[in-house]
């Protein structure tokens, strides 16, 4: 089995990283591929949004 990851997000020494992506298949059309992945990353933004991070910051606090 194969797996690939399409949305991601890494917390690394108080650093958040996001990466968005596609998947090609043989009759995949470039265009419509980037506007795909740009809509992920939209919304991998907006989980990022400042109120989510200000959260997500209060619980992670020893």
């Amino acid at each position: 089995d194969l797996n690939i990851l399409i949305r991601s997000i890494s917390v690394h020494a108080g650093q958040i990283e996001f990466r968005a992506g596609a998947g090609i298949v043989a009759d995949s059309q470039a265009p419509r591929e980037l506007e795909e992945t740009r809509a992920k990353a939209q919304g991998l933004l907006r989980a990022l949004s400042a109120d989510s991070v200000g959260s997500w910051r209060r619980e992670a606090q020893p």
